[in-house]
């Protein structure tokens, strides 16, 4: 119960999101174990399965939210999000459909989303689309890079709107650029 950046508001009790490249899952976890306070519940998200089982014992085990941390893969994370119509990703995603069904990842609050290797979406493709879709319920996104962006601005716009940056529609951006 504390403030939320000096305001009368309160920290959001959420779980957060970590999205990392594939080969260093394992290593996200690690270090969370690591340096992060305990209670902490580690859930990692490596399959439809993982992310069903993960929500049903978070809404299961109730508050305090904050304790959960989800790792999921940048590659998992656009295999749910489907990239097809929008029927087509909920029901791969395992999201809640009318009249009943499951919730699934797209439909969760996050207190934080960072994403590892946020250069990954510099290109308006399948991993910015998932990772907007992701920030979107996001009370904080974060981005982490070291990769330069050799190539154009319109790089940079790309991940800035991945993570929420911005305040203009991603078409004002773009033309701004241009």
């Amino acid at each position: 119960d504390r403030p939320w950046f000096q305001s009368r508001d309160h920290i959001p009790d959420l779980p957060s999101c970590i999205v990392v490249p594939d080969a260093t899952v394992r290593q996200w976890e690690a270090e969370a174990r690591r340096f992060l306070m305990a209670p902490l519940q580690i859930h990692i998200l490596s399959s439809r399965q993982a992310v069903n089982q993960a929500i049903a014992e978070i809404e299961r085990r109730g508050p305090p939210f904050y304790v959960n941390l989800c790792i999921i893969s940048m590659s998992q994370l656009m295999a749910l999000d489907g990239r097809g119509e929008p029927s087509v990703r909920q029901a791969e995603a395992g999201t809640s459909q009318p009249g009943g069904g499951q919730r699934g990842l797209f439909d969760l609050y996050f207190l934080m989303v960072c994403i590892d290797e946020l250069h990954s979406c510099r290109n308006g493709g399948s991993a910015y689309h998932a990772t907007k879709r992701l920030t979107q319920r996001a009370s904080v996104c974060l981005g982490l890079t070291a990769t330069p962006v050799p190539t154009s601005l319109l790089n940079i716009v790309y991940e800035a709107d991945a993570i929420q940056m911005g305040g203009k529609s991603m078409e004002q951006l773009v033309k701004t650029v241009q």
